[in-house]
């Protein structure tokens, strides 16, 4: 009987990942402070990316806000087209802003931008030689 438990203990003992005796390999302890901090350093840098992404694409969202509510309540006298293009104008002796299917080139009031009319019924800039 005593035997069986000296080969199952040895059984374990040579099953660990250390050594269980001083005559066994030293154990040497990983320097895990350099680890975090390089890691570390690392997390924050991506987050801090993600982050300035997130901005940016939150600063995007604010203007298309602002150039849709500014083209949905300036005046004009016509149903957009999906696709088609319109042209914001500024009429200074009233000092108001309209949308125009006539181009720049072809008007005299203050050219503001280029808009197309989405088919999801959102305003988007279009950039135009003037």
């Amino acid at each position: 009987m005593k035997k069986a438990n000296t080969t199952q203990i040895e059984r374990r003992r040579s099953s660990l990942p250390y050594a269980d005796s001083t005559l066994g390999p030293m154990i040497e302890i990983p320097d895990i402070g350099n680890f975090k901090k390089d890691k570390g350093n690392r997390a924050k840098q991506h987050f801090t990316s993600r982050a300035i992404e997130l901005q940016r694409m939150y600063d995007e969202l604010v203007d298309e806000i602002q150039i849709n509510k500014l083209l949905f309540e300036v005046e004009y006298k016509f149903i957009p087209v999906v696709g088609k293009t319109y042209f914001l104008y500024h009429r200074g002796y009233e000092d108001t802003m309209f949308l125009s299917i006539i181009p720049p080139n072809e008007w005299d009031f203050e050219f503001i931008g280029a808009f197309r009319f989405c088919s999801n019924d959102i305003w988007e800039k279009v950039d135009i030689c003037v």
